[in-house]
């Protein structure tokens, strides 16, 4: 999902990049977008009120069911379709920023690489709201590499981005990140605010 720029310009690189992670939609895409978030909202709200699942479980699915669709559109369908492209070299970014670093200046891909791990923050925050219960982080770790491996492999098959380990990796920690941080925490002080007072003898 790294986009490769050049310049030591912190402001236009960052504008550059936001750019590209959201670019204009076209008609067809908000029609797909918001058909699927209807359908997904309409059997959420069946099993609310079925009673299946609780009202907070079922607004994380949804906005983690959203927050994937955005993220799958910004990074590969939104795309416009160019060359194959791939970076094949493990932690290569990090080493061009670490050298910039020795240099004194901030080198364009440590914004890049700030922007891949926030990406998958909030995915990793609703893992356990969305489950119901606290899990382990090897489910945000394996969510992450599952989900960053398909996009990184959908942008190498459809020629609609730069395939990178460095991103898989990127993504994965700040998955792992969101669930230790925010899920697994918040998910614990609802199930202690809703759970059924204790009976005294």
């Amino acid at each position: 999902m790294c986009y490769t720029t050049q310049g030591k310009g912190k402001h236009m690189d960052l504008n550059q990049i936001f750019i590209k992670y959201y670019p204009e939609w076209t008609a067809f895409e908000a029609v797909v977008f918001f058909s699927v978030l209807i359908g997904v909202t309409a059997i959420l709200l069946i099993q609310v009120l079925r009673k299946h699942i609780r009202w907070v479980r079922a607004v994380s699915v949804l906005l983690l069911v959203t927050y994937l669709m955005l993220v799958f559109g910004s990074t590969v369908f939104m795309r416009q379709p160019g060359t194959r492209q791939a970076e094949y070299e493990w932690f290569w970014s990090w080493k061009v920023v670490y050298h910039a670093f020795e240099e004194g200046y901030t080198h364009s891909l440590f914004w890049e690489i700030l922007l891949n791990i926030a990406l998958f923050v909030p995915i990793g925050a609703l893992l356990p709201l969305a489950s119901g219960r606290k899990r382990g982080i090897w489910l945000a770790l394996v969510t992450g590499i599952l989900i960053s491996t398909s996009i990184e492999g959908l942008q190498l098959w459809l020629c609609r981005g730069l395939f990178e380990f460095d991103d898989i990796f990127d993504n994965t920690l700040g998955c792992v990140l969101g669930q230790a941080v925010i899920g697994n925490p918040v998910t614990y002080l609802l199930m202690k605010i809703s759970a059924p007072p204790k009976c005294k003898n």
